[in-house]
């Protein structure tokens, strides 16, 4: 089992992200009958290619020479695993110094989740993996078509991520042309709880028509604005 927690940054395209290798954390655990060890392993590169909220592609590079071990205390019994793990029994890190993670298909982000799909390289052989990323401190909702009365069950679900810890919010009004009074007013009281709960709300790809209406009635007071989604993702 691999976890890893990645930090990024952004790379040369606004899509681009380039990992932070200083900053990633990649822990490992391993199970056999009579128990289990874990440790660390390097990250040596990564990028992530996001545009709204799709991841589009990534790929990453471990450092296999980097594997240590962190539950065993006493020097010489550590010593020996890691040989272990290092040498053609295991890992063949001499032959095989690099594992790549490569993911092969799109992801869209379901509040703060995706479900990636992968090939995974270890030691020459490439097999594939599924695993959920999970994208901390920010959650994206995207408002699908014109807001009238009885179209506005999503911020109803909106409150129910309040509790979730997603420090922003951002909603996404690409295909929203229009929007009513009745939603208006959810929106208000939707931005209030929000607030209340100290989260930072942001509104992207505002139309003439549904910008104005907000502004009319004051809720563009309470909110950041952005062009596009990408760019309140990027500042948030």
């Amino acid at each position: 089992l691999i976890v890893m927690s990645m930090i990024v940054g952004g790379g040369a395209s606004a899509k681009e992200y380039k990992a932070d290798t200083q900053k990633t954390q990649i822990t490992w655990l391993g199970k056999k009958v009579t128990g289990q060890h874990n440790g660390t392993i390097d990250l040596k590169s990564g990028t992530l290619d996001v545009e709204g909220n799709t991841i589009h592609s990534g790929k990453f590079v471990i450092d296999m020479t980097s594997i240590k071990n962190v539950d065993l205390t006493d020097a010489e019994t550590n010593g020996k695993l890691i040989g272990h793990l290092k040498s053609d029994d295991f890992f063949s890190v001499e032959k095989y110094p690099e594992a790549t993670l490569t993911i092969t298909e799109k992801a869209e982000f379901n509040g703060n989740t995706a479900h990636v799909k992968g090939d995974l390289t270890i030691k020459g052989i490439t097999n594939p993996v599924e695993f959920d990323v999970t994208r901390d401190g920010q959650v994206v909702f995207s408002v699908e078509g014109p807001l009238f009365f009885g179209a506005i069950e999503m911020f109803e679900h909106v409150l129910h991520h309040i509790h979730n810890e997603p420090d922003v919010f951002i909603f996404n009004f690409h295909r929203c042309p229009v929007i009513d009074v009745t939603a208006v007013e959810e929106i208000r009281r939707v931005v209030r709880e929000l607030k209340a709960a100290d989260r930072r709300v942001v509104f992207a790809h505002l139309s003439a028509p549904v910008r104005q209406t907000l502004m009319h009635y004051g809720v563009l007071d309470h909110v950041d604005t952005f062009e596009t989604t990408q760019e309140a993702i990027d500042a948030s």
